[in-house]
């Protein structure tokens, strides 16, 4: 009886661990109340938010695989060499003098620009941080469940 409660407990957990931010609506907080999101950067100060987000892109290993819910600013940019676009949640300091960016890729069948806010919209996004192999280079990106307008 005991070994069958462990069993079912660990099965429980990997559940929530695979499904991780799969969920699809817009409830925001359940991802929270699950304890699924690792960093919540949403709910920080602009220094805070600025200095985080810097450090993603400085030690990006460290943040691999970890569910990240992040609010800025959206920006698209176009790559010739690789012929698609590149989007972007951007944050600043409270000064608005500095600014980092995080890459990301939401999931699904969104073509840009039609399915995608308006450049400069705040927008809150919810994602697993992986790593990509790309011809001649490695990229790190915020795999997006959940992008949605920010309040």
């Amino acid at each position: 009886m005991k070994k069958t409660v462990v069993v079912l407990f660990f099965i429980c957990v990997v559940c929530m661990a695979v499904t991780g931010c799969s969920q699809k609506d817009n409830g925001t907080d359940d991802f929270a109340d699950l304890g699924i999101i690792d960093l919540d950067i949403s709910k920080m100060s602009g220094i805070m938010v600025y200095s985080q987000v810097v450090h993603i892109g400085e030690n990006p290993a460290e943040y691999v695989g970890k569910c990240i819910k992040i609010t800025g600013q959206y920006y698209a940019s176009y790559n010739e060499e690789t012929a698609s676009y590149y989007h972007y949640v951007i944050v600043g300091d409270e000064a608005l003098c500095c600014q980092a960016g995080l890459k990301f890729i939401w999931k699904g069948d969104h073509k840009y620009p039609n399915d995608y806010p308006a450049l400069n919209t705040n927008i809150e996004l919810i994602g697993i941080y992986e790593k990509r192999e790309e011809p001649g280079k490695t990229n790190y990106y915020l795999i997006a469940d959940s992008l949605s307008p920010a309040e």
